[in-house]
């Protein structure tokens, strides 16, 4: 009897969302606070500890992605680049559009979210995309049939990549 611990009722209630809330996302709340208090580096390295310590790929695969709409969130769009490409790659690597379509959503959106939040002496991504230039580059059919996947699988996150 001593070694059982008495617990109140409100103790014992917890929200559904709390049970279940993955680690990623509780990780980046509190990243995204730090950041508002001007530590970035420390909300960063938070979500880089965390991703390093994932027990599978696709865990990993959520840490990364957390990791980089938290730059995309504090307006280094130019890190969270690499990274979204780097998962763009895994999308089709793994053919995530079938298995996790939501995953592969989020991806396409926030890259293209990224492209166009570039400055403008580096938009040539995005303005291939949307500003109608002329520049032939590599990238541009790339972006074509990311931007295509995306207004298939999810029109609204279409529209609000091309109206930004």
């Amino acid at each position: 009897m001593q070694d059982e611990i008495l617990v109140t009722e409100s103790e014992k209630k917890e929200t559904p969302t709390e049970a279940v809330t993955p680690p990623w996302i509780v990780e980046a709340k509190k990243a995204r606070q730090l950041a508002v208090g001007n530590k970035f580096k420390e909300g960063l390295s938070r979500l880089h500890e965390g991703g390093k310590q994932a027990t599978s790929r696709r865990e990993q695969f959520y840490w990364w992605l957390e990791q980089a709409r938290f730059y995309y969130d504090n307006q280094q769009v130019a890190l969270a680049i690499p990274q979204l490409e780097f998962l763009e790659e895994q999308v089709q690597r793994f053919s995530l559009e079938e298995w996790e379509p939501t995953l592969s959503i989020e991806v396409a959106r926030l890259l293209l979210l990224s492209y166009n939040g570039l400055p403008d002496n580096q938009k040539q991504k995005s303005n291939i995309l949307f500003k109608g230039t002329k520049q032939e580059d590599a990238i541009k059919p790339d972006i074509k049939k990311l931007y295509a996947r995306l207004c298939r699988l999810d029109m609204a996150a279409a529209l609000e990549v091309s109206n930004k």
